[in-house]
């Protein structure tokens, strides 16, 4: 922008386009029909174009299945330029829920497999098994969450990767705590 003028310069401008997707043409509920807003984006782009205007053209949910790719209609008039990926906006009361019970649940677990490793270590050894815990913990945290992502980037479905992911976590608790209850002393 300059100051003399108090207006914008060719060079400070782009044109953003924002989630042309089908998704949100089906609830347009205005005056303008979706058919009208799709033939006034495209004549945008065209004239963006003319003009060598930068373009940046954004979508969301698409890599998650979430939602459809910009129309091909619109995609006809931006060739060569490649979408931009945003992460769909997580339901804050939903995310709040999560964040809680996630750290609810890991410090019970982390509280009780500590007690369980000093219980069960004799003093000399207690060090050493709470860092072999540590890490055991560390890496269980982290594989899951890889293993999400390398399912994800294999084409999984966010559904199906965190039913298989909650399942096989629940698996390995459960085989956890049945090897640990297994290994216990017995009182007298």
């Amino acid at each position: 922008m300059t100051k003399d003028l108090g207006v914008w310069k060719a060079e400070d401008c782009a044109l953003v386009l924002i989630d042309y997707q089908n998704e949100m043409f089906e609830v347009i509920r205005s005056e303008t029909s979706a058919e009208m807003v799709e033939l006034n984006v495209r004549l945008l782009a065209r004239t963006a174009k003319a003009f060598n205007m930068p373009i940046v053209l954004s979508t969301v949910g698409v890599k998650f299945g979430l939602n459809a790719p910009t129309l091909p209609a619109v995609l006809s008039d931006l060739e060569g330029i490649e979408p931009i990926e945003r992460l769909p906006t997580p339901d804050l009361a939903l995310f709040l829920i999560g964040g809680a019970l996630i750290g609810a649940g890991s410090g019970a677990v982390f509280k009780g497999t500590t007690a369980l490793v000093l219980e069960a270590a004799p003093p000399e050894a207690r060090l050493a098994m709470t860092s072999a815990l540590l890490i055991a913990l560390f890496i269980g945290l982290s594989v899951p969450v890889i293993g999400a992502g390398i399912a994800l980037d294999q084409g999984a479905s966010p559904p199906d990767t965190v039913l298989g992911f909650a399942v096989l976590v629940g698996l390995g608790v459960c085989a956890s705590g049945w090897a640990l209850l297994s290994r216990r002393p017995e009182t007298d």
